[in-house]
């Protein structure tokens, strides 16, 4: 199976996915995320790898499949 290949800018997303890599999952506070289009947009495009719930005042990102990537992070 090829790894996907993920570009970002910014570095929250990198930071998150790459945790995502090694933890089945991860907890993020709302407010953190509340302005994260890019993130909310990995997730949607992943949606068959991952699922969210909501936990009230954070969100609980689960891997639900295997999540093999290259996740590279470019500088603006």
């Amino acid at each position: 199976m090829n790894k996907r290949r993920i570009s970002t800018t910014n570095e929250f997303v990198y930071d998150v996915l790459n945790n995502m890599i090694h933890h089945n999952e991860i907890i993020l506070d709302k407010k953190d995320i509340a302005n994260s289009k890019a993130l909310k947009n990995i997730v949607s495009r992943f949606k068959d790898t991952f699922s969210v719930e909501d936990g009230g005042d954070h969100i609980i990102l689960h891997k639900t499949g295997r999540f093999d990537a290259d996740i590279r992070y470019k500088r603006l």
